[in-house]
């Protein structure tokens, strides 16, 4: 069973540091350890956090660290054997060619692979 309840502290502490106006580096290290604290005890709902704040890089970079990520790309390469693993925004999208995070990448070519 899960923690939901983590993702209020998280959200409590990140908006503070948000309207505190903390620099990114610091929004990123108290993030980081938040994260950390709350997974170690089954953070279930970190995902929803995560989403919460996609805006903020700092905030986002804290949840990389932890191999959380927002929502990927999916695209497949023209020859179907790769997925694109880039983050991609609330719309799917993401800048710059596909890559699959492991050296490969092909052009953007609108339409349905946008």
């Amino acid at each position: 069973m899960g923690w939901a309840s983590a993702g209020g502290y998280f959200n409590a502490v990140a908006d503070a540091l948000i309207d505190g106006e903390a620099s990114d580096e610091v929004k990123t290290k108290v993030c980081l350890v938040l994260i950390g604290v709350f997974r170690g005890e089954d953070w279930d709902t970190h995902l929803d956090s995560l989403d919460r704040y996609a805006d903020d890089p700092a905030i986002v970079q804290a949840f990389r660290e932890h191999e959380i990520y927002l929502k990927v790309c999916r695209a497949k390469d023209p020859d179907g054997w790769r997925e694109c693993e880039l983050e991609a925004d609330r719309n799917g999208n993401h800048d710059g060619d596909h890559n699959d995070g492991r050296g490969w990448a092909w052009p953007r070519k609108g339409g349905d692979d946008a």
